[in-house]
This record gives structure tokens, C-alpha cells and sequence, in this order.
């Protein structure tokens, strides 16, 4: 479902500086990268990207820009990581990115929302014990330190809210 929010934003990102910020396996830098986009990434497991043909940092998500540079990429983009930070960690991985976008940059990630399918989806992953952090598009204004955002919603099956997505031009 996700796909169908992320995917056209991705369309646009043509010719850039990318930094993915948990990148994973990497679905979505693969298809950055064919879009012609020149990809780093940063992630706290950076062996899972080892066979993409990109340059990944070993940090976490909020300690990153020391090892990136200022002022050195277009897009700071992640794709279902924030899910594992909290909100101190969600503040300083904006600020993170801040420091490494240039100016005119976007930032870009997606937020598993705290209603419908992202509740079902936090509470189940705690009943297997995993820690994961969902958010209401309210908590932005406060996370993001009243930057100007906009948000799009990531709609779950049935249409009840599973994750939204926010984008910031600075």
C-alpha cells in the first residue's frame, strides 16, 4: 500500500545527491538508482545493503552528518526506519539531516501513524517484544520543531490509517 504514496515521490528524485537513511536490503535505493541518482547510504546494520553498489555508513540515525559532510546531498530520504526511533531520536535524526542537506534539499520519510493498522502493527510487534514507535501527524509540529512540512497519508487496507509520509524543503 505504501507504494503507491512512496513511489511517485521517488519518480521525481532524478539526478541527485541521495542519502537513505536505513536503507536495508534496499528496494527503495534500487530504484533511486535507476533513476539515475547517485546513492549513499547510512544504516545501523549497513551488511544488509553490502551487495547494492553504493558507499554505506555504519551510524545510527541520529549520528550521521560527521561522517557525510555539510551541505553535501539534495535528498535525505527513509522509508520505514523511524518505526524503530523514538521521539528524542526522530528530533535528531531531522536534525541530522539538516546539517547534510543543501540548501533547496528535501527530506523525506515515512512515520507509521498511532491509529488503525500502524496501532495493530505497534502492538503486535510488542507482544513479540519488539520496541517500535508509531506517531500521530500532530506529534510532527512538536518532532520536527515546527519546521514547515507537508504530509501525505499511507492509507491501510479497508482505508483505516497505516503510516503517512512527510516531506520538508529546506
Amino acid at each position: 500500500m505504501g507504494d503507491r504514496v512512496i513511489l511517485p515521490q521517488l519518480e521525481q528524485i532524478r539526478g541527485r545527491e541521495v542519502l537513505e537513511v536505513g536503507l536495508g536490503a534496499g528496494y527503495y535505493t534500487e530504484i533511486l538508482l535507476r533513476n539515475g541518482n547517485r546513492v549513499t547510504g547510512v544504516d545501523a546494520n549497513p551488511h544488509m545493503g553490502a551487495h547494492l553498489p553504493v558507499t554505506i555508513h555504519q551510524a545510527p540515525a541520529d549520528d550521521f552528518s560527521r561522517l557525510v559532510g555539510e551541505d553535501s546531498v539534495d535528498v535525505v530520504a527513509s522509508f520505514w526506519m523511524t518505526e524503530y526511533l523514538s521521539p528524542r531520536e526522530v528530533t535528531a535524526f531531522v536534525r541530522e539531516a539538516r546539517v547534510v542537506l543543501r540548501p533547496g534539499g528535501l527530506f523525506l520519510s515515512t512515520f507509521v501513524a498511532d491509529r488503525g493498522w500502524g496501532w495493530f502493527y505497534r502492538t503486535a510487534s510488542r507482544v513479540r517484544g519488539i520496541t517500535k514507535h508509531s506517531y500521530h501527524e500532530s506529534d510532527m509540529t512538536v518532532l520536527l520543531e515546527g519546521r514547515a512540512h507537508e504530509i501525505v497519508q499511507i492509507p491501510g487496507r479497508l482505508g483505516l490509517p497505516y503510516a503517512f509520509m512527510v516531506m520538508i524543503r529546506v
